[in-house]
């Protein structure tokens, strides 16, 4: 493989997205130099089982519907994972990674909206250098017993190729959206709860609009604010702040609320508002990234396992 494929190949992980678009890249970059290795492997092997598997991997990729997934799953895991750079940045604020997951959510729609062609024409021009016709194959739908309830022609005998093609996709694309939607829905309603603690918004708001958020704020967080006087504090706060602040005073207009906490610290005003400070360090604290895998490296994992170690240790 290496004869032909200047770049390592990489496994597709369950876990990590950014792995997943490194190793379809690597494979759709490749795709021309890959199938000639395994055409050697095919004619020149001795292992019969290694013959018959880079037949059949040959079959495989050289079929224009394997090319067309690839192409769009490419395309789709690259804006993921563009997304998901910028969101493990270190200097990221919470409000910035719920605008990114929102921009990512429309470039997956406007990709939804694309037609067909489109997508053909793409994964046309590189199945064109692997020698590969452009043309969806329609396979033979094997036959089966139908129910008394079942309509006498069955609907996916009717689709020509890529109108079924389309269909799958489009299922594909509906997923990936309404996944993506449930697991920031939560980030975006923390956002809204917290949207009005920024220079903008605090200067723009009027002292009624304010304080109503604040109580809401409050109400949910009762335990760490007080809503009477956090009230209190929003109202001095957007009346005094561009002057609190001095020569800086004229950047609050744009300040988001992690710029304003560090203002805020920086000229000792912690004492004169201390809900508010309370209420920015919740918001700057948010966690902007979720795992639902427990990775190998993980220093969780880590931990796990020197604690494992020590207790054998010791019982020994």
């Amino acid at each position: 493989m290496k004869k032909y494929v200047k770049t390592n190949l990489k496994a597709s992980s369950q876990t990590r997205w950014s792995a997943k678009h490194v190793a379809v890249n690597a494979l759709l970059n490749n795709l021309p130099e890959i199938a000639e290795a395994l055409e050697e492997v095919k004619q020149t092997s001795r292992a019969p089982e290694a013959k018959c598997e880079a037949g059949h991997l040959l079959t495989a990729i050289k079929d224009f519907k394997f090319i067309l997934n690839l192409t769009i799953w490419a395309n789709i895991l690259r804006e993921i994972n563009r997304g998901n750079i910028e969101i493990q940045k270190e200097d990221i604020i919470f409000s910035r990674s719920v605008a990114l997951m929102d921009g990512l959510l429309k470039t997956l729609q406007k990709m939804r909206q694309n037609p067909m062609e489109h997508w053909i024409k793409e994964a046309g021009e590189i199945a064109e250098k692997s020698s590969v016709d452009p043309i969806l194959q329609k396979k033979r739908i094997s036959k089966r017993k139908k129910h008394f309830d079942e309509m006498c022609q069955d609907e996916l005998q009717t689709l020509q190729p890529v109108q079924l093609f389309s269909k799958e996709i489009m299922m594909v694309f509906d997923r990936i959206i309404s996944e993506i939607k449930k697991r920031f829905d939560c980030a975006t309603m923390l956002n809204l709860n917290f949207a009005f603690l920024n220079g903008t918004n605090i200067l723009k708001m009027s002292i009624e609009e304010l304080q109503k958020y604040g109580a809401d704020l409050a109400r949910k967080y009762e335990r760490d604010l007080s809503a009477v006087e956090f009230c209190q504090e929003l109202y001095v706060f957007k009346e005094q702040a561009p002057l609190l602040f001095g020569d800086i005073g004229i950047k609050v207009k744009k300040a988001n609320g992690f710029y304003l906490l560090q203002q805020i610290y920086e000229h000792d005003l912690q004492d004169a508002f201390p809900n508010i400070c309370i209420a920015l360090r919740i918001y700057s604290t948010l966690p902007t990234t979720s795992a639902s895998y427990e990775q190998s490296f993980s220093k969780l994992k880590l931990i796990k396992n020197y604690l494992r170690s020590s207790m054998s240790q010791e019982r020994l």
